[in-house]
């Protein structure tokens, strides 16, 4: 999950679930956020201002999850700052890299 968010920051709900064969992001991002908020990171969601739209032509309920960047000094979530361009979790926690 952490992975793959790191690569595509605002994935709606059914794609992250789909693509990394989990059925409760929440349950996941919960076990998963304490590690990764010595780094100032942690996954959230988020509602986006529209309803996304299903196959079928009907409003969902999906949220857009990705990794946020916690502000150090008083521990507010920077939503846009661990999802802009130059922003690469992974390559902060050294996940993937060459040894």
């Amino acid at each position: 999950m952490f992975e793959y968010l790191s690569q595509r920051p605002e994935t709606p709900t059914g794609i992250l679930s789909a693509k990394c064969s989990i059925g409760n992001l929440s349950d996941i991002a919960h076990y998963v956020n304490p590690y990764i908020y010595q780094h100032k990171l942690m996954i959230g969601c988020d509602k986006p201002e529209r309803a996304l739209i299903n196959k079928f032509g009907d409003a969902t309920n999906q949220f857009l999850w990705s990794i946020y960047e916690i502000n150090a000094d008083d521990g507010i979530v920077m939503p846009a700052a661990a999802n802009d361009d130059n922003f690469n979790p992974v390559d902060n926690l050294g996940v993937n890299r060459p040894e």
